[in-house]
């Protein structure tokens, strides 16, 4: 049984959400991923920062997901 773990990736806007290279979803949505070291990033162009983040999901929730935040570059 592979247990699922819930990620929001939270940006100003609609963005394609892209886990480990391939997209996944989309930011602001509740995404379900396998436990492990993942790199999130949003694609191009690359208007946001920080450009990636790698983080170890586990131990997460519907109701706790991890929260992932990119914001706007200015």
């Amino acid at each position: 049984m592979v247990v699922e773990e819930s990620v929001i990736v939270e940006y100003a806007m609609e963005r394609d959400v892209y886990i480990d290279g391939a997209r996944c979803g989309t930011t602001n949505q509740l995404l379900k991923i396998p436990i492990g070291n993942h790199t999130f990033h949003l694609g191009t162009p690359e208007t946001y920062w920080p450009k990636s983040v790698t983080k170890l999901v586990y131990g997460t929730s519907p109701a706790t997901p991890l929260v992932i935040t990119f914001e706007p570059e200015l």
